[in-house]
């Protein structure tokens, strides 16, 4: 329900170890985010055994750099977004830093889901504010950058742009 905002074709997915190699359809390549070293081995065993499937995984060193460079452990979201600045024109994000303010929840999938780690997700509000404030990425939701100033600016900004449900 959501393809005239984000398209119908998945080429790419990244996944965490807890969602390892999930998919839609057998032609996406499958982009693993591994961090920990039982991760790794599985991936390992995994691709000896289905040499063919579409799963790869980060270098252990992109983690690192990562971590040292940006001092938080990146979400998957934000790997997502510094792969595809090597390889896009244009980013543009759908869901990404969306909070209760929206009307949506953390997770989409989990009504009852909390923020997983608040201190990093602030962190890297900052990071991917930064990225949209010169241009690298753009949200296609309406509000996200008024509604992580202020209450005032947030209602404002969902008086304009947001229809009521």
């Amino acid at each position: 329900g959501f393809e005239k905002h984000v398209g119908r074709k998945t080429t790419h997915r990244l996944t965490n170890s807890r969602n390892f190699a999930y998919r839609e359809y057998k032609t996406e390549i499958v982009l693993v985010h591994p961090r920990t070293d039982g991760s790794v081995k599985y991936l390992v065993s995994r691709k000896r055994k289905r040499p063919a499937e579409r799963l790869y995984g980060l270098h252990p060193n992109w983690y690192k750099y990562s971590d040292r460079t940006f001092k938080i452990l990146a979400t998957s979201g934000l790997t997502g977004i510094l792969i595809g600045l090597h390889r896009c024109h244009r980013i543009d994000i759908y869901g990404f830093h969306v909070a209760a303010q929206h009307g949506a929840l953390y997770h989409f999938y989990n009504k009852n889901d909390k923020p997983a780690n608040v201190q990093r997700d602030g962190t890297e509000w900052f990071i991917v504010k930064e990225l949209a404030d010169n241009g690298f990425l753009h949200f296609k939701e309406p509000c996200i950058l008024e509604c992580h100033e202020t209450p005032r600016k947030c209602k404002e900004c969902q008086k304009k742009h947001v229809k009521p449900r």
